[in-house]
């Protein structure tokens, strides 16, 4: 299905959502006839029949990345299909395109809304022209009737949601997604001082629910994973996502694989500031702490993307390697996505510590630019003590007088025979 005919569709179901007074009207979300009537939607053949909870084997520890499982101290939206929290209280003033936010809701279906709830589980691509004010770590139809459910924190600085290992419509927990959403007031370190909206992936393994045209999981509507400010001008959109593979074009082009998300990280700025609401590039693989640390003999490498949030422009990236002796770079592209490899030996000319700074600028009328500070450490090996000339003397002296009084104890010894 080509991505026109999946965007008409989405709207589609938009409208249906939005208006509910067709032949065959929507009822409420959680009414008795809600779940007959979005079960009438499956494609036939779309293994939808639930499945039981005894296969269910949701993720338990943090995985690689950025990703950090929640913890007791998080709030559980109960399972459900399709629902949302209430409007959550925001103890910060989260900032939107020069918007100012101090609440929001939760839906479960992998996006926070700001003026309300939304219930609508084939999602849309980005940007859209209805009042949909969404961050969107992954936009798609989550179903948690069985096994994990949505978990949340809110904090004096950021709101934490986390899907930790969720399935989909219909009941669907043969495969699980991963994911994260951090907003903040732009003073989380975690994220970056300055950025407010963190999306944080671990093993991501379906794009699409049964009711959306999905067979097994896939296909059918794509999910969106993006920022959408509402007004038809101010978003971005990382990629539409209903394929069973690595595939990723940028944000534009074809629909993308969401293994390309598996235990991925995107930072950005979505405030608007400086006069234009064209966001800077967003950046994936940074190592931990944005630094990386090589023993005195290996090799690492660092393997950086940048992509600009808004579809259709192109990104370049230059790369300054501090004066690291003997690093390379692999690879440098520019286009939909700039894709960087830079391997870096552990020589004793790099000893010390150094910085990698790559500079990615969009080909906006005002471009924006992301700027990454790679801290790379060279340790030393473990050295071979040395031993001084008089140490050396000593030790021949030494051994010269052991061997003497060796040699006088056994001639001793003979002469008593």
């Amino acid at each position: 299905m080509n991505k026109t005919t999946n965007t008409l569709k989405a709207i589609a179901f938009a409208a249906l959502s939005l208006v509910g007074m067709t032949a065959n009207a929507q009822p409420a979300v959680g009414s008795n006839g809600y779940q007959a009537w979005k079960q009438s939607l499956i494609t036939p053949g779309s293994n939808s029949a639930p499945v039981s909870s005894n296969s269910i084997n949701p993720p338990t520890g943090s995985a690689p990345g950025c990703y950090f499982a929640p913890d007791a101290s998080y709030t559980s939206l109960a399972g459900n299909d399709d629902g949302s929290t209430g409007s959550i209280a925001l103890p910060f003033t989260f900032n939107l395109y020069g918007t100012a936010y101090t609440s929001c809701f939760i839906n479960n279906n992998g996006n926070i809304t700001f003026t309300n709830s939304t219930s609508q589980f084939s999602a849309a691509g980005f940007p859209t022209g209805t009042a949909l004010t969404m961050v969107a770590p992954f936009w798609a139809d989550v179903d948690t009737r069985i096994g994990a459910t949505l978990q949340y924190k809110v904090e004096s600085n950021r709101l934490i949601a986390t899907w930790p290992g969720v399935g989909y419509f219909n009941q669907q927990t043969g495969l699980l997604n991963t994911f994260q959403v951090i907003i903040s007031n732009g003073t989380d370190p975690g994220i970056g001082l300055g950025n407010n909206v963190a999306f944080y992936y671990g093993d991501m393994q379906w794009t699409t629910g049964s009711a959306s045209s999905g067979v097994g999981g896939f296909g059918g509507v794509p999910a969106t994973v993006g920022i959408n400010a509402g007004n038809s001008v101010d978003y971005v959109q990382i990629g539409r996502f209903n394929v069973n593979d690595a595939s990723y074009d940028g944000g534009g082009g074809a629909n993308d694989g969401v293994n390309y998300l598996d235990y991925e990280c995107f930072t950005f700025n979505a405030t608007g500031s400086g006069g234009s609401n064209n966001l800077p590039p967003s950046v994936s693989g940074v190592p931990a702490g944005s630094t990386i640390t090589i023993p005195q003999g290996s090799t690492a490498t660092l393997n950086l993307t940048f992509l600009p949030p808004e579809v259709a422009q192109q990104v370049s990236t230059i790369i300054n390697t501090g004066g690291l002796c003997n690093t390379v770079i692999n690879n440098n592209t520019s286009g939909a996505l700039s894709q960087t490899s830079i391997s870096i030996t552990g020589d004793a000319c790099n000893l010390g510590t150094h910085h990698i700074i790559y500079t990615a600028t969009d080909d906006f009328s005002t471009p924006a630019s992301t700027v990454v500070d790679i801290t790379v450490i060279v340790t030393a090996g473990a050295t071979v003590p040395t031993i001084s000339q008089w140490g050396l003397m000593i030790l021949c002296l030494l051994s010269l007088t052991i061997g003497m009084i060796f040699i006088y104890k056994k001639e001793k010894a003979f002469s008593f025979e």
